[in-house]
C-alpha cells in the first residue's frame, strides 16, 4: 500500500492511506523514531510548527493561535432573558434542546439504570384530618432518600382492593430553610409575620414547611415532601461538600473532583435523580393516581421543581415559588452543574413545562422583575398554545424572600382548580399540632428496627462506593451502545451518534456563523490555520491550547464549595468549546464554499482535545443520506492524551462530561466510516482496530 508524507517545516506531517486498513478506516502506526529528523522537530513541538506556519499568512489562511481568556465571564447574577417563539413548532424543537442538554449537564443521559426502590413506609402519626408516616427508599443502590408522607385521614391504601380511591399525588421539595424538612422558625420573627400577614397563625406559622403539606393533605391530597441532599434525615453526604484535596485524587475521587466533572457527576444531578425517583414513589402508591402529579417548591425546592418538571413530563401541574427569574439563577451547588445555563436561563427551564398549568411567586428578591421581565415571555408561549389562562404569577414584593401562607393560598388555589378538588375558594388555612423532629424522622435510635446509617453508609467511604457505581454503570451503558455487529452497523450507530454524539453537541451547543472575509482576514478567525494543499483540497488544524483557563471563583472565594467548576462552566463554554466552535464554523464555510473539496482534519499533540470534538460534532451532525460532511478525513498525533487524565479544574483541556462519554475512543469513533489516521497512540489504535465495528 502507498503512503506520502509532506516533510518541512510547515506542517505537522501529512499521512493519507497509511497502515492497515479496515473498512474505510484508516491507523498509521508509526513513532516518533521513524519520523525523518526535519519533521521529527516540529511534530515535537506544535507551538513552533504553528508559529511557523502563521508567518506564511500569504501564502495560506490566516491564524490567530490563542483564545482569549481574559474576556469577561458570565456568572449566576447576570441577565437570562427568555426569547419566546414565534410557533409552537419553534418551541417544540428549542424544547428538545434546552431538555437534552439539561440531562448532559446532570450527568442524566442516559438516564441511571433503575435500580429497586424497597421503599419503607412506617411509623403513622394521625391527626384529627390527615395522618402523615416516615418514608426511605433507594434511588441508588443504598444511597436512601428520606421524607414525610401526608395523607388524608380517610385515605384507604389497601392494595389488594379495586375500590381504592385515587388521589392527587403533590411532591414537596422543602428548599435551602435551616434543617429542611425539621425546619422550625423563630417565634418573635413569626410574630411580626403574623402583622403584616405574611401568617396566620403562631404555631403554624413557625412550621412553614409542614403547613403546605397538612393543608395539601386536608384537600384530599396525598402528599410526599423529601430531604434535600444533607439536609435532615438525609445524612449521607454532605450539602455543600465542595473540593477537597484528599477527595480530588486520580485514585480517589468523589463529589467536586476533576474526575467528577468529567464524568458529568455533580451534587445538581444527584438532587435531580432524587426528584426523579420520589416521583416514581408516589405514582406507585394504590392511593395515588399516577396522571394526577403536581410537584411545589421554594428557593432551591423551586429549582428541584422548575427543573424536574422541564426533563419529566409526568408531572401535570406545577408551582415554584420565588425562584423563576431572568435574574440571580441559584447560588447553590445542588442548583449549579456545568453547561446548565450556558445557553439559558431558569425561565426558559420553566417554560418547558407550557402548555400545563405553572403558577409561580415572586418576592422582594431576585424575583421582584419577573412581571415585566420574563412572565410577559412565558404568556405569549403559552397563548401560542391557546393556553395563556393556565400560566400565572402571584406579586408579593412586600414581603422578602419566602413562602408564606398568603403565597401558599395562591398555590393552594392553582392546585385546587387544575386539578378539579371542588374547594370554595379562597382556601386558607386552619390551625393544626404540628410534627416534633422527633415524630417526623425516619432513623430510630441504633437499638431500633430502623438506625441511622453509619460507617461505610456515610462520610467519605460511603461518598467513594457510590461515585464508583454511578460510574461504572454509566460505562457500562455507554459501552454497551457502542456498534459491534456488522449486520446491524447502521442502525447501531445511528443510536450511538444519537446517545453519545447527541450529548457532544449538547456540550458545544449553537454553532456559529462566519463570514466569507474571515477567511482572508486574521482578525475574524481564532485559533485555527486552514491551510490549501492542492487545487481542491484542504487542511484544517487547531492551535495549541494554552496552559490554563481562568475560573470564576479563582482563589478570591473563601469557601470551598464556592469554587466548583460548575460555576464558570455552567455559565461559559470551556475553552476546549471555544475553540471548537471557531473551526467547526471555519469548517462550515470552507464546505460552503469548496462544495466538492476534500478537507481534512488535523491535530497534533496539543490540539486533540479540540479536534477530536469536532470530529465527532462533524460525525453526529453531517452522517446519514444527503447529508455532506465537513471533513473527509483526520489525521491525529495524540501522544495518548486522554481527559482522564487532567488532574486540575483549571487545566485548559478541560471539557466536562468528556469520559463519561469514552473520551478519545469515544469522539473519534464516532466517525469511524470516514479515512482516519491516527499517529503514536497503541491504546487508541487497538481500541479503534478491536472494540468497534467496521462499517461493513
Amino acid at each position: 500500500m502507498l503512503y506520502f508524507r509532506l516533510i518541512g517545516g510547515v506542517f505537522l506531517g501529512l499521512l493519507v492511506l497509511v497502515g492497515a486498513t479496515f473498512g474505510t478506516m484508516t491507523i498509521a502506526a508509526e513513532s516518533a523514531a521513524e519520523t525523518p529528523a526535519a519533521a521529527t522537530s516540529d511534530t515535537a513541538n506544535p507551538d513552533t510548527a504553528v508559529s511557523k506556519t502563521a508567518t506564511l499568512a500569504a501564502e495560506s489562511m490566516p491564524v490567530s493561535v490563542t483564545v482569549p481568556s481574559s474576556e469577561s465571564l458570565r456568572t449566576l447574577d447576570d441577565y437570562f432573558p427568555f426569547v419566546p417563539p414565534k410557533t409552537t413548532e419553534e418551541w417544540e424543537a428549542r424544547k428538545a434542546v434546552v431538555q437534552r442538554q439539561t440531562l448532559v449537564s446532570l450527568g442524566l443521559w442516559p438516564m441511571p439504570t433503575r435500580t429497586p426502590l424497597q421503599p419503607v413506609v412506617y411509623g403513622r402519626v394521625e391527626r384529627d384530618d390527615f395522618t402523615v408516616e416516615r418514608v426511605f427508599f433507594e434511588s441508588y443502590p443504598g444511597h436512601f432518600v428520606t421524607g414525610s408522607l401526608f395523607r388524608p385521614k380517610d385515605s384507604s391504601t389497601a392494595s389488594d382492593t379495586q375500590t381504592v380511591k385515587k388521589r392527587v399525588g403533590i411532591l414537596c421539595p422543602h428548599g435551602h430553610w435551616p434543617e429542611g424538612r425539621f425546619y422550625v422558625a423563630d417565634e418573635k420573627e413569626t410574630r411580626w409575620d403574623i402583622t403584616k400577614g405574611a401568617e396566620r397563625y403562631e404555631l403554624e406559622g413557625r412550621y412553614p414547611i409542614q403547613s403546605r403539606c397538612v393543608q395539601l393533605a386536608r384537600m384530599g391530597c396525598v402528599v410526599f415532601q423529601y430531604d434535600m441532599i444533607g439536609n435532615a434525615d438525609s445524612v449521607q453526604l454532605g450539602h455543600r461538600l465542595g473540593i477537597r484535596p484528599e477527595m480530588a485524587k486520580p485514585e480517589r475521587w468523589g463529589l467536586f473532583s476533576p474526575q467528577a466533572e468529567l464524568r458529568s457527576i455533580n451534587e445538581m444531578g444527584m438532587q435531580t435523580y432524587n426528584s426523579i425517583t420520589a416521583l416514581d414513589f408516589l405514582q406507585s402508591l394504590p392511593d395515588v393516581d399516577p396522571a394526577k402529579i403536581g410537584v411545589t417548591g421554594c428557593s432551591g425546592g423551586g429549582t428541584q421543581t422548575f427543573i424536574l418538571c422541564a426533563i419529566d413530563p409526568r408531572p401535570a401541574v406545577a408551582f415554584p415559588a420565588v425562584m423563576v427569574s431572568t435574574a440571580m439563577q441559584g447560588g447553590c451547588l445542588c442548583e449549579n452543574a456545568c453547561y446548565l445555563r450556558k445557553d439559558f436561563g431558569n425561565v426558559e427551564f420553566a417554560a418547558c413545562f407550557a402548555p400545563k398549568p405553572l403558577g409561580m411567586t415572586v418576592a422582594d428578591d431576585w424575583t421582584k422583575e419577573m412581571e415585566t421581565k420574563g412572565f410577559p415571555e412565558l404568556q405569549q408561549l403559552y397563548d401560542l398554545y391557546g393556553a395563556k389562562d393556565r400560566v400565572a404569577l402571584f406579586p408579593f414584593t412586600h414581603y422578602p424572600h419566602n413562602y408564606n401562607q398568603t403565597a401558599r393560598a395562591c398555590m393552594y388555589r392553582w392546585m385546587n382548580r387544575h386539578f378539579g378538588l371542588g374547594f370554595e375558594e379562597p382556601i386558607l388555612e386552619n390551625r393544626y399540632t404540628p410534627l416534633s423532629r422527633e415524630e417526623l424522622t425516619v432513623w430510630t435510635d441504633a437499638s431500633g428496627d430502623h438506625p441511622k446509617p453509619t460507617g461505610d453508609q456515610v462520610g467519605d467511604a460511603y461518598e467513594l462506593s457510590l461515585m464508583r457505581w454511578i460510574d461504572t454503570d454509566s460505562r457500562r451503558q455507554v459501552d454497551a451502545l457502542v456498534p459491534t455487529k456488522p449486520e446491524t452497523f447502521a442502525k447501531d450507530m445511528a443510536e450511538y451518534r444519537r446517545v453519545v454524539g447527541g450529548a457532544f453537541c449538547a456540550m458545544v451547543g449553537e454553532i456559529p456563523v462566519m463570514e466569507p472575509d474571515a477567511l482572508t482576514n486574521p482578525q475574524k478567525t481564532s485559533s485555527i490555520l486552514i491551510k490549501q494543499t492542492g487545487d481542491n483540497s484542504w487542511i484544517i488544524e487547531s492551535a495549541p491550547m494554552p496552559e490554563k483557563a481562568r475560573l470564576v471563583s479563582g482563589d478570591s472565594w473563601e469557601d470551598s464549595w464556592a469554587k466548583s467548576l460548575a460555576y464558570t462552566y455552567g455559565y461559559n463554554d470551556p475553552l476546549v468549546i471555544k475553540q471548537a466552535k471557531t473551526l467547526l464554523a471555519a469548517a462550515t464555510l470552507l464546505r460552503r464554499e469548496h462544495p466538492t473539496a476534500q478537507i481534512e482534519l488535523r491535530a497534533g499533540p496539543k490540539s486533540t482535545s479540540v479536534t477530536a470534538l469536532v470530529w465527532a460534532i462533524d460525525a453526529t451532525l453531517h452522517s446519514g443520506d444527503g447529508q455532506t460532511p465537513l471533513f473527509d478525513s483526520g489525521t491525529f498525533e495524540t501522544a495518548g492524551f486522554r481527559f482522564a487524565s487532567i488532574t486540575t479544574l483549571d487545566d485548559a483541556q478541560m471539557l466536562p462530561g468528556a469520559v463519561k462519554f469514552g473520551d478519545i475512543f469515544g469522539m473519534l469513533s464516532l466517525g469511524i466510516d470516514k479515512p482516519l489516521t491516527i499517529i503514536n497512540d497503541a491504546e487508541l489504535q487497538e481500541a479503534l482496530r478491536t472494540r468497534i465495528c467496521h462499517q461493513p
